[in-house]
């Protein structure tokens, strides 16, 4: 084949990729009385799932509706208004954005700024991070990415109101990453926790200030008393058993990594290190693993010669 034949091959065929019909084929979940939750892929980001991993969610009130994180693109935020339009006449006054991790806020293109809102330390992860985060998303996911502008929130400043008969607190934590809001509906007794919680689903520990931090933050939330917990990854479950999934999985990956360090283990012995049999729900387990080993791990061993 000729240059000139490889050019037009690879134009046309990135003409054809651009002009495939591609869809999150979003399916919300009623959990309760006009709350509803989009379930992400446990799996890896992808050109399968779109980077659809992560948990999203909304309540219809009767005033207006509250979304809770927008998904990893423009695209995935337009078709999450679609839905929320086919199930709710009313308007979105309120986009949550739980913390800065990109599967959660880079949808935000799709709703109108105004609206977007996050804690204040978010807002400056995003404004330092997200760009390098779209960027990275662009090159792993290529046309699902299509139009996905950097649009970050605004700080939020009211966090207890009554909107349209459901009792709303918006708290914050930072055991995940260092900024964490999380959404709790009194009336319902529904809690939107974001990555602060995990259920069956090896939790990411890439940017936690500490998982003592995170263990102590998981805590305070089970004084909540919630009904119902919408992990940021994993299934929608009873709130007490989602936490203790997320704590159980932390407080032994806390513990094989002191041993690990007085032992002077390496690196690689944590990648491989056996699973124990309590841990085998945890979906994503060996690669989570590896990822707090790496970015983890050097911080147990410095502990040690402090």
């Amino acid at each position: 084949m000729t240059r000139f034949a490889l050019v037009l091959f690879s134009i046309l065929s990135t003409q054809i990729l651009a002009a495939q019909e591609i869809s999150y084929s979003l399916k919300p979940i009623k959990i309760a009385e006009n709350t509803y939750v989009l379930r992400g892929s446990d799996k890896e980001i992808n050109t399968s799932n779109g980077g659809h991993i992560a948990n999203t969610g909304f309540i219809t009130t009767a005033k207006c509706t509250v979304v809770f994180d927008t998904g990893p693109s423009k695209l995935y935020g337009q078709e999450l208004l679609k839905v929320i339009k086919n199930i709710s006449s009313k308007p979105i006054c309120l986009v949550l954005n739980s913390h800065f991790h990109p599967d959660h806020f880079l949808g935000n293109a799709a709703f109108e700024k105004s609206s977007l809102k996050a804690l204040g330390k978010t807002t400056q992860q995003i404004g330092r991070h997200g760009e390098h985060f779209r960027s990275n998303y662009y090159e792993a996911l290529g046309i699902w990415m299509r139009d996905t502008e950097l649009t970050p929130p605004s700080e939020i400043t009211k966090k207890q109101f009554e909107l349209g008969g459901h009792q709303l607190s918006i708290l914050p934590f930072s055991g995940h990453s260092g900024a964490d809001l999380v959404l709790f509906d009194k009336t319902t007794g529904v809690l939107f926790a974001g990555d602060l919680v995990f259920h069956n689903r090896a939790p990411a520990t890439a940017h936690t200030p500490g998982i003592a931090w995170w263990l102590n933050d998981l805590e305070k939330l089970k004084l909540l008393n919630a009904k119902t917990i919408v992990p940021g990854h994993g299934p929608v479950t009873q709130a007490e058993t989602a936490i203790s999934s997320t704590s159980t999985y932390l407080t032994w990956l806390d513990q094989l990594m002191k041993a690990s360090a007085t032992e002077g283990l390496e690196i690689m012995d944590i990648i491989e290190t056996d699973i124990p049999t309590h841990l085998n729900n945890q979906k994503m387990i060996r690669y989570e693993i590896s990822r707090s080993a790496i970015h983890l791990y050097p911080k147990y061993e410095d502990a040690i010669f402090e």
